[in-house]
């Protein structure tokens, strides 16, 4: 049931941060105190961290209502709970949770259920996403691509969009960019699918035609990486930034290899100083990905965030790309973060002449490898000399006199 009030004890501190599964398993609180977690997205989401439980809850109208405790409820559950509520509260009255506290709306006020028809293309998305489980970046990046170039859709029925329409859209969100508008077939082909599954309807998708006549840009995939004559001046470059943290930043991610989303959700507690390792709890492929040090990174870190917590790399999307064209335009060479992930692998696999380990060291998955898959197991000290020496060469190539001749 609901609280009478919203005030919160003397002995509670708050932090602000996105809640997902990851991040709260990291939280923690002391015995006697308590911990109020608002979610960063959506306003009134809350988990209260206590000595030993976690407990979410939404608040509305100056009160609270529990959803659950973690890890019985998960972060995505939880939040798809809040919206519902947050949503329907006003129509269907006041809602209570039950004693295993789920959401229960009162049986003489339950509002209608919703059917094909009566679905925006933004209602159709919320679903699409309290359905499934997608990273919190999917989902932004899915809601990020109905913002920008399907807004005037978005509070529209989602069957109204029809093939010549969205062929018409599709022309012009390729004049800006070819990716981004197969993106855009991507995200509305997927709803289409899901709406017609969900709702046992069979409405014409309106990407099908693009799809089935080949109208769909192909990509050439980026093969840009750091030539050897530019490492000089780039690792120079890099170290006289004036924005430290992204200098440690660009350093961390040229001799791990790892991907930039994967380097700023890094916490201090990821870092383990005594076995020299580094662990990233939320790549891509889903898996824990665990690495060894080198001697020069480990000193990077240590000078950079040894004694700190929080986020070992306090830095956003946009002082990365300042930093980015400070460097390019000093070395007059452009590049991005992800042109380092592709110098890593190369130098990898020059230095070491073992796919198997390179694929290892960027957490690479193994695909339709049997062996790789099924049956290789390297631990994270069989990664520890493979690793020294790929930092070795890229010493070697921070050290190395300019090479004339080479083109960049």
């Amino acid at each position: 049931m609901r609280s009478s009030s919203g005030g919160e004890p003397q002995s509670a501190t708050s932090r602000r941060l996105l809640l997902t599964d990851t991040a709260i398993a990291r939280l923690s609180c002391q015995k006697g105190g308590r911990l109020i977690c608002h979610d960063s997205q959506l306003v009134g989401f809350q988990i209260v961290v206590g000595a030993r439980t976690k407990n979410f809850r939404i608040r509305v109208y100056r009160s609270f209502t529990p959803l659950g405790s973690w890890p019985v409820v998960s972060a995505d559950e939880a939040r798809a709970a809040a919206l519902t509520l947050l949503r329907n509260s006003l129509a269907a009255g006041p809602l209570y949770s039950d004693y295993e506290g789920t959401l229960v709306v009162r049986p003489q006020q339950r509002p209608p259920r919703m059917n094909a028809s009566s679905l925006t293309l933004q209602q159709l998305l919320d679903v699409y996403l309290s359905t499934r489980r997608l990273k919190p970046r999917t989902a932004e990046d899915y809601q990020s691509v109905i913002d920008r170039y399907a807004k005037d859709w978005r509070n529209a029925d989602w069957q109204a969009i029809t093939t010549d329409s969205f062929e018409a859209r599709f022309g012009i969100v390729s004049e800006r960019s070819h990716a981004q508008a197969n993106y855009l077939v991507r995200v509305i082909s997927a709803l289409w699918s899901f709406g017609c599954a969900k709702y046992d309807v069979n409405y014409p998708n309106p990407t099908q035609r693009i799809k089935a006549l080949g109208g769909l840009h192909v990509i050439k995939p980026k093969d840009r990486l750091l030539p050897d004559a530019v490492h000089p001046k780039w690792w120079q470059a890099v170290a006289a930034l004036r924005d430290k943290e992204a200098s440690a930043f660009l350093s961390f991610v040229a001799l791990t290899g790892c991907r930039r989303s994967e380097a700023l959700g890094l916490e201090a507690t990821d870092i383990d100083w005594h076995s020299r390792t580094v662990t990233f709890p939320d790549t891509k492929n889903g898996m824990t990905h665990r690495l060894p040090l080198g001697t020069r990174l480990f000193g990077y870190l240590y000078d950079h965030c040894h004694g700190r917590t929080g986020r070992v790399f306090s830095l956003n999307g946009r002082g990365i790309t300042a930093s980015t064209a400070e460097v390019s335009e000093r070395i007059g060479f452009k590049w991005t973060t992800h042109d380092l992930r592709r110098t890593f692998v190369t130098v990898a696999q020059r230095t070491l002449r073992d796919l198997a380990t390179v694929k290892k060291l960027v957490n690479h998955s193994s695909g339709a490898d049997v062996t790789m898959k099924h049956y290789l197991r390297l631990s994270v000290e069989d990664l520890r000399e493979p690793m020294q020496r790929v930092e070795d060469a890229f010493d070697n190539l921070r050290t190395q006199p300019h090479i004339f001749g080479e083109k960049i």
